[in-house]
This record gives structure tokens, sequence and C-alpha cells, in this order.
């Protein structure tokens, strides 16, 4: 069943926030769990954000009110495409080529995301506009881990909450799409409950390239339709299943 909520349609001058999170972790991109590169998650993204964005600029109801970032992480989080408005951005806003990084930072990628949601709601505010609840796609393939050690949960969870503190007016809500060895639990405690979110995990046997593709292909009818409803509207990608 489609993931909803709904919003109060009254605003005529809004702005809906999507960022689309992506891991670049090694296991994403190494030859060693991906011998055929152009068969790798990392290539998949690479290659298919700039389609994506255009699909959703020929979505008149996106161009009216969606905005969106994209942001990378592994050692480090960086921001490589900062929040535009689809009208203006797509397709000539540049997405720069994700970077291969080669650990699993959930600490550093929580914490980057807390400040620049904050930023970007902010600036939306100042300019008189309507925020809708941001929406965090969040796409990974393995364990938080760094320096070769699993990241304790007490280092990465207090920064998730900072995230979706309840006391932030734009909290957002977190879909967390789970590919490779990533576990459930881990994918669980990603995704937020209220605001809607969900996390889906990979089913057995499905190829990355297919569940990138598929995950690129939701997150346009997600976009799309959240954006002619005014409600949020997810669905489970095909090949992977819900667990949250």
């Amino acid at each position: 069943m489609p993931l909803q909520e709904s919003f109060d349609l009254g605003a005529s001058y809004e702005a809906w926030p999507f960022y689309v999170v992506c891991d670049v972790s090694q296991s994403m991109w190494h030859k060693r769990w991906h011998p055929n590169e152009s068969l790798s998650p990392h290539y998949i993204m690479n290659t298919s954000f700039a389609g994506m964005m255009e699909a959703i600029d020929k979505d008149i109801s996106a161009r009216h009110i969606a905005h969106l970032s994209v942001i990378a992480f592994h050692d480090t989080a960086e921001v490589i495409t900062p929040l535009c408005e689809i009208a203006d951005g797509a397709p000539t806003t540049p997405i720069y080529t994700l970077p291969k990084g080669n650990q699993t930072d959930y600490a550093c990628v929580f914490k980057k995301l807390a400040t620049v949601i904050r930023q970007d709601t902010a600036r939306l505010t100042e300019q008189r506009r309507h925020v809708k609840g941001p929406a965090v796609f969040f796409i990974t393939d393995g364990q938080p881990e760094v320096g070769g050690n699993r990241q304790a949960d007490e280092i990465w969870l207090p920064e998730r909450a900072r995230l979706v503190d309840r006391q932030f007016e734009h909290r957002p809500r977190i879909i967390a799409l789970g590919l490779g060895t990533v576990d459930e639990r881990t994918l669980c405690r990603i995704a937020t409950d209220d605001p809607a979110g969900a996390a889906c995990i990979a089913d057995p046997g499905a190829t990355p390239a297919d569940l990138l593709r598929s995950i690129i292909d939701i997150i346009i009818f997600s976009v799309t339709h959240s954006s002619a409803t005014g409600s949020f509207v997810f669905e489970t990608p095909q090949g992977m299943r819900r667990v949250s």
C-alpha cells in the first residue's frame, strides 16, 4: 500500500524540499564487490541523477513546488547538488560526479543533514515560502563503519536524533533504502515513523543495478505524485520489501 500523509493545500507559495542521500563507500563502487563497474550502485547513481532531474522537471506540479538536493557520504558528507527549485534548476543545475569514498560514517552524514536542512528551510522561510516537511531518501548498502570497525550506536544515533528532533519546525521524514549487507534493525533505526517514514530492504537475489534503477523510479514517482496531491506519497521499490 502507498504511504501517504496529508498536508494543508491552502498555501499558494509552497516549497517542498527533497534530499537524495547516497552512500558512496567502497562497497558501492569497488571492483572487489562490483567487477563490472557499469553495474555498480555508484555508477547507476552517477548516470541516473541527471535523468531523474529532467523527469521531475517535466511534471508541472513538481515544477511549482519541489526542491531537490543530492548529498553523498563516506568518510565525510558532501553536498553534491545544493537544494534547488526544480523549475529553475533542472536540467541546467549540474549534478556533479559522486565521489568514491572508503568508510560509512553515519554520524557524519546525519550531522551534515541536520545543518543543511536547517539552513535550507530557514532560507526558504526568509523568502516567505510555506515550507512543507522535508523528505530524505537515504540509500545505503552497509552498516556504519569508521576506522575499520563498526561505528557504535551511541556515536551515530544522537546525530540522527538531532536531525529529527520534534522541536525542529521542519522535522524531516526519512525513507531508508537498504542494499547489500545493511540489516533490518539498522534501517528501522534510520527511518522515521512520525512524520511518516519507511524502511525498505532488498529482496534476496536482487541485483544492485536493478535495485538502484527501481529506487530512482520511485523517487521520481514520490516527488511528482506528492507535489500533485499535496500529500507525501511513497511506494516500495520493485525488488525490495517494507520492514518498517
